[in-house]
């Protein structure tokens, strides 16, 4: 029975009529369905299981299997996930340093305040910026390389930002769970 995914009896699927044309019409469209006392477990091959199956997002109608409509509680929850998602990912990219003119550079918040420091101190007067690279070793910058650092990692990062921005409102106009679900995260990320 491994092969087989196996719906309880209390989840929507198994509340369906016991007409016997409609059992016979179910159990050679879908596989193997099994009369219980509280109701009928239904037992897919997994070529028949839909993609997006889950106890309650289908139901036998007519003796076919048909996707339930999603609630309001349902799409909002999907939602809030995927979003969540997002925001994570958003958090690591940004955290996680970008390149620039082929060498790699920290854009961490310890890197960042480092920037602001240097920036108050070429203000003030310095005439260079000592910076730790991403690989450790150190680089001395004039003033007009470090405001070109410093420029491209505030970019990085508003970019990080901006895509995530762009990410939650295409997940906002999704309306249905299995399009919030199959939503891609991976592109429009800054490099």
């Amino acid at each position: 029975m491994a092969d087989k995914l196996i719906v309880a009896p209390d989840d929507v699927i198994a509340a369906w009529a016991t007409d016997a044309t409609q059992t016979v019409d179910a159990i050679t469209a879908h596989g193997a369905i099994y009369p219980l006392a509280q109701g009928w477990r239904l037992a897919l091959p997994p070529g028949v299981k839909p993609p997006d199956f889950a106890p309650g997002r289908y139901q036998l109608v007519s003796g076919v299997l048909t996707r339930v409509a999603d609630t309001a509680d349902a799409i909002s929850a999907a939602r809030s996930a995927r979003k969540s998602a997002v925001s994570d990912l958003r958090r690591s990219r940004e955290l996680g340093g970008t390149s620039i003119a082929g060498q790699p550079v920290p854009s961490d918040t310890a890197f960042r305040l480092r920037l602001r420091e240097l920036a108050a101190d070429i203000a003030d007067g310095a005439t260079s910026a000592t910076l730790q690279r991403a690989d450790g070793s150190w680089a001395t910058l004039t003033p007009a390389q470090f405001a070109v650092l410093a420029a491209a990692v505030r970019t990085f990062v508003r970019s990080c930002i901006a895509a995530e921005r762009t990410h939650h409102d295409a997940i906002d106009a999704l309306t249905t769970v299995e399009a919030i679900d199959a939503y891609d995260l991976s592109t429009g990320w800054p490099a």
